[in-house]
């Protein structure tokens, strides 16, 4: 099998650490929430899901591991420079 560099192992459970969390928290969110699943998923859940990737963008840069927004886009994308 082929070795995936450790930067992508590292992109995807920073997305799926979030989505997780997201998936719990929603659940309970909602059933503690005394609206519909239309509006909660209009209102609430994308600001639950977009704070919890926030936290992650905002932990790579105080650790100085993104520096420019352009880099925050290419680790959101999963790609990484492999060398050799």
């Amino acid at each position: 099998p082929v070795e995936r560099p450790k930067p992508v192992r590292a992109g995807l459970l920073a997305g799926g650490v979030p989505a997780a969390v997201c998936h719990f928290l929603n659940g309970l969110a909602l059933d503690l929430l005394d609206i519909d699943l239309r509006t909660y998923s209009r209102y609430v859940a994308p600001v639950i899901d977009e704070c919890l990737k926030a936290g992650v963008l905002i932990y790579l840069f105080s650790r100085n591991h993104i520096g420019f927004m352009v880099d925050a886009a290419i680790i959101g994308f999963g790609c990484c420079r492999v060398t050799k």
